[in-house]
């Protein structure tokens, strides 16, 4: 499984502002591994829980929701 796109942009901004697994884990309040394995693609992580893991990663990110279409 391949890191979501989101995540891979999350992963590359702790790694440079020099924050550990642990530090995001300990400010997010989920465990180490769910940090890991959430940023490296090991784990299909809950909204909630992605939402918590970037919430102490500094980061402007725009969202838009859109509605899927309907099928036909």
């Amino acid at each position: 499984m391949s890191p979501h796109p989101f995540m891979l942009v999350l992963a590359g901004r702790r790694t440079r502002l020099n924050m550990t697994y642990l530090e995001v884990a300990q400010k997010a309040g989920v465990s180490e591994a769910s940090v890991y394995r959430a940023l490296n693609g090991q784990s299909d992580p809950k909204f909630s829980s992605v939402v918590a893991i970037a919430a102490p990663i500094p980061l402007r990110c725009p969202v838009t929701i859109a509605r899927r279409p309907a099928n036909p």
